[in-house]
């Protein structure tokens, strides 16, 4: 099954992702790869009755899976859920892609 690619630019800045949405982050510098496979892929993870979620490095057959570069603040309207705006002060957005 092919994974679709939405820039992240693309959501508005009010657009909720749920935990467990996941996202790739392209030319993240890794050696010895083609620009096609210079990417992380990442997770949201909401670590139960805090106030953040946490951004784990999910990306197959790599050192970094299970890193967690970023950790980002939960819409307060909804606690299971981060705004794109959020997701993209953490993460950045030129490079980066929601999985779907």
């Amino acid at each position: 099954m092919a994974t679709s690619l939405t820039k992240l630019l693309d959501f508005p800045d009010d657009h909720l992702f749920w935990f467990g949405s996941a996202f790739r982050c392209y030319n993240v510098g890794m050696s010895n790869v083609t620009p096609e496979d210079d990417y992380y892929d990442y997770l949201l993870v909401d670590p139960q009755g805090e106030e953040y979620m946490m951004v784990v490095n999910a990306t197959v057959g790599n050192v970094k899976a299970g890193y967690v570069p970023f950790a980002l603040q939960i819409a307060r309207e909804n606690g299971n859920a981060a705004t794109a705006h959020e997701v993209r002060r953490v993460m950045g957005s030129e490079q980066v892609f929601y999985l779907g």
